[in-house]
């Protein structure tokens, strides 16, 4: 990722969207009889305005990543043996007041090693609901005020609650199929939707060995509700956010063993990072410029609306 591009992107963005407004207003003042050219370049200005918001936004989180990389970061990751999978980073910020106020409520600190992963997978799992947030690029912290996320958000929730309580992890990148979005995009959108995804696992630390997990993705309500309504679906099933073996069986607790549930999607193994700050400081989701803005603004909406639906048609507990 070149991040003086990414800069003078964000830059050609906001001047493009400035020249549209000044175009708008010379339009309104010269004549009534443009009105509508002057609407669609103030349109045309705002869509400019967004899109340059969210290439900054991205810069800056690439910017992090880089500093962990490169150690300019006074965390950086040149720690020895499994030190540098417990430090605390700009998306594992679980050193915020709010995580630390959670852990200490929670009392997971206090629990002996299988019980305190147990009951942060169950936490992640059910109490951050599936939903698709803004992007990747969010700390703990914030994905847990806003209390939904998408896979590779939950994986960086999962993640930061584990370091807290001193559990080693790591993660682990995949490029996955879009089967995965199967559902909860449909038609055109789906067409247009990237074919290959970026997708976190996490790896921890236990009894000597490391064992991956995703399924903490799907909370157990939307499972429930997407079980109801594909009840013929006996063993695997793709789509929704699923892509495994076993999907009347899927949401079990952690075991101490590894478990996913995407799996079968799974094109390519990116390799292990020490944290999602330095996977995305190398590595992207496949979408960028005009589909990131329309993304951001307008298509997560309408899946987290079909999200919604599925949760809902979840039978009462």
């Amino acid at each position: 990722m070149n991040m003086k591009n990414d800069k003078t992107i964000a830059v050609i963005y906001f001047i493009a969207g400035s020249m549209c407004v000044l175009a708008a207003l010379n339009y309104l003042r010269n004549t009534n009889r443009r009105v509508v050219l002057a609407a669609l370049m103030l349109c045309a200005a705002a869509v400019l305005a967004a899109a340059g918001i969210v290439w900054i936004r991205k810069n800056k989180a690439s910017q992090t990543a880089a500093k962990i990389r490169t150690g300019g970061w006074s965390g950086g990751i040149e720690a020895d043996g499994n030190e540098k999978y417990l430090l605390s980073t700009p998306l594992l910020d679980y050193n915020n007041e709010n995580i630390k106020a959670l852990v200490m409520m929670k009392g997971w600190k206090d629990a002996d090693e299988n019980a305190k992963i147990r009951r942060i997978f169950a936490y992640v799992r059910d109490n951050v609901a599936f939903g698709f947030n803004l992007n990747d690029y969010m700390p703990a912290s914030q994905i847990l005020r806003n209390g939904y996320g998408q896979l590779n958000n939950k994986a960086v929730v999962f993640a930061a609650l584990l370091r807290a309580c001193s559990v080693p992890c790591r993660i682990h990148a995949y490029s996955a199929d879009k089967i995965l979005l199967d559902g909860i995009l449909s038609g055109f959108l789906y067409e247009k939707a990237p074919q290959n995804l970026l997708c976190m696992t996490v790896e921890i630390f236990y009894e000597g060995g490391w064992v991956e997990t995703d399924a903490f993705a799907l909370d157990r309500k939307y499972l429930t509700g997407l079980k109801e309504l594909n009840a013929e679906a006996k063993d695997e099933f793709y789509g929704y956010g699923f892509a495994a073996k076993g999907f009347q069986s899927a949401a079990a607790d952690w075991q101490g063993e590894s478990a996913s549930i995407i799996n079968r999607a799974f094109k390519r193994d990116l390799g292990v990072f020490a944290s999602p700050d330095e996977l995305l400081g190398e590595r992207t989701q496949e979408i960028k410029g005009l589909r990131a803005v329309l993304y951001s603004f307008a298509v997560r909406h309408l899946m987290n609306r079909n999200i919604k639906k599925i949760r809902e048609n979840a039978p009462a507990q």
